[in-house]
């Protein structure tokens, strides 16, 4: 096969598509219906190829809506929208935790102005009851000592001292008992609202890490449910490409053998048609050197 007719074969297996052709050097056939197209010379058949390459073009090119990042962005904006929602309801019950915890802080701190005055009524009426008492005590020994003849002088003071020291002693300790349950009344309000304080602190951050939660988990379901999607959109996109392309290999199979067909018939018109007409101009030769006018005769059988 001489250059030229390999040349004229590649040229034409590539029109066929049997050759992949170089996009160095060739268009595709949608470059090339676009580039005639655009100078408008387009006839009936290429304008309905054309439109049909822009059809699955415009299917083949973008199957999935998107690029990958698109698609993810898109499932995770779908899974961000779907927990709205939620996120709104634990953003709303954070005032309210506040307000809640506040209400109990207020309503703890009441009870210190009750409590201390409580404690206040109780000492002074212990400090009257020692009082009391102690006066009750002093009466008495100075009675019993009067009737013994004591009326004054060092033995008297120091056996009175002596009869209300006990006294003194008793209430002084029920003073000091009471203090210190008053203290830790109070000590037990400011624990209360100590404890309030971090109760509401651990609450809120429950809240706000289920938010959280809801938020990432939003992102990692988004990015699972686009890869997904992404996959199912690859699979789809390439069973279509590969009806395509079997659709394709269809129309150049038919293509090649319509052009077989036609070369058999050229070859055949080119090179047996000759050979008949020249059988019949020697045959007419034989025939006219045996009958001298056959060749007018048999010549109608010939035509």
């Amino acid at each position: 096969m001489s250059f030229f007719n390999a040349r004229t074969v590649l040229n034409y297996k590539t029109c066929l598509g049997l050759t992949t052709p170089d996009r160095k050097y060739y268009a595709s056939d949608y470059e090339t219906l676009l580039g005639i197209e655009r100078q408008g010379n387009l006839n009936p058949v290429q304008r309905t190829q054309l439109e049909e390459l822009k059809r699955t073009q415009g299917s083949s090119t973008n199957p999935s809506g998107g690029s990958f990042e698109d698609i993810i962005k898109r499932t995770i904006a779908m899974q961000q929208e779907a927990n709205k929602p939620a996120v709104q309801s634990l953003q709303a019950s954070l005032p309210e935790i506040g307000q809640r915890f506040e209400t109990a802080r207020t309503q703890t701190e009441a009870q210190r102005k009750p409590l201390q005055e409580r404690y206040s009524n109780l000492i002074s009426e212990i400090k009257g009851n020692q009082a009391s008492s102690e006066n009750r005590q002093t009466v008495t020994t100075r009675n019993e000592l009067g009737r013994r003849g004591l009326v004054g002088g060092g033995l008297y003071d120091q056996t009175l001292t002596d009869a209300v020291n006990p006294i003194t002693q008793q209430y002084t300790g029920i003073l000091k008992d009471t203090g210190i349950a008053q203290e830790q009344g109070m000590q037990s309000i400011d624990q209360l609202i100590a404890q309030l304080t971090g109760q509401q602190v651990q609450e809120e951050r429950g809240v706000n890490n289920s938010i959280a939660q809801l938020q990432s988990g939003a992102a990692s379901q988004g990015i699972a449910q686009g890869s997904q999607q992404y996959q199912f959109n690859e699979q789809q996109a390439a069973a279509q490409r590969a009806a395509e392309e079997q659709s394709r290999q269809n129309s150049i199979a038919n293509a090649l053998a319509q052009a077989q067909q036609q070369l058999t018939e050229r070859s055949y018109n080119q090179i047996s048609l000759p050979e008949s007409q020249l059988q019949q101009q020697s045959l007419q030769k034989q025939l006219s050197k045996v009958t001298g006018n056959a060749s007018s005769d048999y010549s109608k059988y010939f035509k």
